[in-house]
């Protein structure tokens, strides 16, 4: 369930919400040659806050800003702790203690159109997660690898992407045309 509220005047429009979501993972791993069955269970209320800002600057030519945060949870196989020995080489176990990953991402773009002349887009785009989930890699004496899913806080990411779009062809009229 969610909602998001608009306002919007001449020159801008901004939005602001959000939505709650709740989840549950039941898993039960039977052993029927050895070991002992296992339960695994989580259960998660997620909130996805959202905010956005259009303004415009000028004729054809405007400023976004967009936030929004999601999560991820862990799947079943990276929550189960269960030894995955298809190849005894790298052995893949699971971990029942992750917790889901939280991403708060960040864009801001400018935007200039001239139908007769040219387009220019600039964007720029940052993300921290939180409880990122990634994979630690141990070893056993020279050659086996135990791989395993942990969280792990600090994950950043960063882009920036310039577009430039220039008409190719003259019109009738001496314009050019995109």
């Amino acid at each position: 369930a969610g909602a998001n509220f608009r306002f919007m005047e001449e020159k801008y429009n901004f939005q602001v919400g959000g939505a709650v979501q709740f989840a549950s993972l039941n898993n039960l791993s039977r052993r029927a040659i050895w070991g002992k069955d296992s339960t695994t269970t989580q259960s998660y209320i997620n909130f996805f806050p959202n905010a956005s800002l259009d303004y415009k600057v000028g004729d054809n030519r405007s400023v976004k800003l967009n936030y929004r945060g999601n999560t991820k949870a862990p799947s079943i196989t990276q929550l189960q702790d269960v030894a995955d020995v298809s190849n005894p080489l790298r052995i893949r176990t699971g971990n029942p203690d992750l917790a889901q990953e939280f991403n708060n991402q960040l864009d801001l773009s400018y935007k200039t159109t001239n139908t007769s002349s040219a387009y220019l887009n600039l964007a720029v785009n940052s993300g921290i997660t939180s409880n990122k989930i990634v994979n630690s890699i141990d070893t056993l004496g020279n050659a086996v690898q135990i791989v395993k899913p942990v969280n792990l806080n600090g994950s950043y990411n960063a882009g920036a992407v310039a577009t430039i779009g220039l008409p190719l062809v003259k019109t009738a009229t001496g314009q050019r045309s995109p």
